[in-house]
């Protein structure tokens, strides 16, 4: 979404594999305690502790850094929810590759399916509207 600085920065610097190489701090201890943190509570599938979770996560993250979260968790979490909704169809086992450390892109995959799943099922408009769904994963980033 063009809200986010990140993207105007990347273009100008015309670095178009940012999304796939950006220097994310994958290996910070403090990153990956809150990414564990996070994945124990969408696991969970409780909204309140995925929230606390998602908070402290962004408050370890600077600004970049929790934009290229943001764009990623739902760009790239929406298509595994989408996968794993087909997976389900065929009677498929679900994908939750990027669910454990060391961690790397795939962890966006995992969060953002695993938290989009729980948000349709609080607001089934979610499903199609993705720029609302956006939106509404911003929040906790945004709103601290």
């Amino acid at each position: 979404m063009n809200r986010l600085q990140i993207k105007h920065k990347m273009t100008e610097l015309k670095r178009v594999t940012w999304e796939l190489d950006y220097e994310f701090p994958y290996e910070d201890e403090i990153v990956v305690e809150r990414i564990n943190s996070l994945l124990t509570a969408l696991k969970s599938k409780d909204l309140t502790q995925v929230h606390t979770a998602r908070k402290a996560l962004f408050t370890s993250l600077n600004e970049e850094q929790a934009e290229y979260w943001s764009w990623l968790e739902w760009n790239e979490g929406y298509a595994r929810y989408i996968e794993n909704l087909i997976r389900a169809k065929f009677g498929q086992e679900s994908n939750h590759m990027g669910d454990t450390a060391p961690f790397n892109r795939l962890m966006f995959y995992e969060c953002g399916s695993e938290y989009i799943s729980l948000l349709v099922k609080e607001h089934p408009e979610y499903h199609t509207d993705l720029e609302q769904l956006f939106d509404r994963m911003q929040l906790e980033r945004t709103q601290g």
